[in-house]
This record gives C-alpha cells, structure tokens and sequence, in this order.
C-alpha cells in the first residue's frame, strides 16, 4: 500500500515533467523499454538497486543503458533519482501509475477482453469502436486467451465487466433452472 503511494508520487512527478516537455507518451515509452530491458537482463535492475556497488558505477550503467536505448535526459535523470533514493525496486508500480496519469489525461482507458480463442485485428477494432463509444473514452483493448469461456467475449473495463461469454450464458440458465423447480 504505502509502495503504491511512493510510486504514484514519483510517477506524478515525472507525468508533470512529460505535460511541460509535451512527451507524455515518449517518456511512457522509455520507462516501458527500460522494464523490458530489465525482464530480458533481471540482473540489471538487481545492478542498479544494489547498494553494495558504487553510486558511481550503477549511475554509469545508467548513462549506458539511456544512451543506447535513446532515452531522453530527463528520463534518464529520474531513473538515476530512483537509484539515489533506492526507488528503482519501485519502477513496475511507477510505471503502472505513469500509464494511468497518461490515459486520464488523454481520455483513454485500458481494458482487458477475454476469449476462447485469440481474435483477429477486425474483431478487436469492432470491439474498440464499440465500447469507446459507450465509455466515451478511447477504449485500448489488450487480448485473453481463456478456453473455460467456451465462446463469446467478457471486457472488463476498470471494475465493469461486460460478460458475453458462453460459460455466464450457461450459468445464467442452470440458476434460472434451479428457480423454476423443474
């Protein structure tokens, strides 16, 4: 609980930051490469938290990494922030809350569609149009493959879910059956 505060904090600080420079979605972007970098090589991270190493020497990894992946100097001075003030453990959350102060700002919303089977760029565009216009947001849809749904969609956006699946179809008529005593 407290992490996420600490997060949101540093992730409002850099989303200030990325308004003023007018790279909101380059900063996203940098951040997003950076957690990439450090799931293909975790002991980057690891690296860069460990206080056993020189301040020096994980700031120069930092110099290193920014400067091969391209990264904005302002980036790259919170991501040395982050290790000067041992938050760089924090940079999923950070990320995480960055994203959201992007989409509000920008009226977008990230939903999750789940399917038995993974759909086609036509379908998930369908579904795009279909529910930006009932959120009155941009709707930006991430693909589930679940084969339990057996058929249809389920979105869920924030804490609505909009349930087409064949399994609720299927439950809504067993519990229909057991009001009815057959």
């Amino acid at each position: 609980m407290i992490e996420r505060s600490i997060a949101r904090r540093y992730a409002r600080a850099l989303f200030s930051l990325g308004k003023e420079q007018k790279k909101l979605d380059a900063y996203l972007e940098q951040l997003r490469q950076l957690e990439s970098t450090s799931k293909t090589s975790p002991l980057l991270l690891l690296s860069l938290g460990n206080r056993f190493l020189d301040m020096g020497e994980r700031l120069a990894i930092v110099n290193e990494v920014a400067s091969r992946c391209g990264f904005d100097k302002e980036v790259k001075n919170f991501i040395k922030i982050l290790i000067e003030k041992a938050r760089i453990s924090l940079l999923s959350l950070i990320i995480e809350a960055y994203q959201g102060y992007v989409y509000a700002d920008e009226n977008k919303v990230e939903a999750v569609v789940t399917s038995a089977h993974s759909l086609g760029q036509d379908q998930i565009n369908i579904l795009e149009t279909t529910f930006s216009s009932i959120m009155g947001k941009k709707v930006l849809l991430k693909g589930k493959v679940e084969p339990s749904v057996l058929g249809g969609v389920s979105v869920q956006i924030g804490g609505e879910i909009f349930d087409g699946t064949l399994r609720s179809q299927l439950n809504r008529l067993t519990q229909e059956l057991k009001v009815e005593n057959f």
